[in-house]
């Protein structure tokens, strides 16, 4: 049987992280529209010329927006390790390639453990009781 009343700690942690989650979603949106403002449709490199052309738009965005591209590319990258969606090793490669080795690095490495902390809080927040909701894996709770 699932508990549904939750102490006040617990409480207090999951609105915090509602509004760590909300501000993280408001700052993707922005710097979206922010950079969408150049006019310009980015596409993944496919071949050596565009990968040349990408590397371009990226000099060009991080000298016109460089704090609209560090915030883009923190909550894109914790929105991603908090819902484990694949992609970490292109990210952290772009990473490197936008801010340096020696910036980079520590700043993946840092949004790594955040994202994958929130994955774990969501989880274990919801998982469990949307497992039991859904009726899809019957979780026998452990006897005392």
């Amino acid at each position: 049987q699932v508990s549904t009343q939750s102490t006040g700690v617990g409480t207090v942690a999951f609105y915090l992280y509602a509004v760590f989650l909300s501000s993280q979603i408001f700052v993707f949106f922005y710097s979206f529209a922010v950079l969408k403002e150049n006019n310009q449709e980015v596409n993944l490199p496919r071949n050596y010329e565009e990968l040349k052309e990408f590397n371009k738009y990226i000099d060009r965005i991080a000298e016109e927006n460089y704090v609209v591209l560090c915030l883009l590319f923190c909550s894109f990258f914790i929105l991603k390790q908090t819902f484990s969606i694949p992609g970490s090793g292109l990210l952290n490669v772009l990473g490197g390639r936008i801010f340096g080795f020696w910036i980079g690095f520590p700043l993946v490495c840092i949004l790594t453990t955040v994202g994958a902390s929130s994955c774990f809080i969501l989880s274990s927040k919801f998982g469990n009781l949307l497992v039991k909701k859904l009726s899809l894996i019957h979780i026998s709770e452990p006897t005392r």
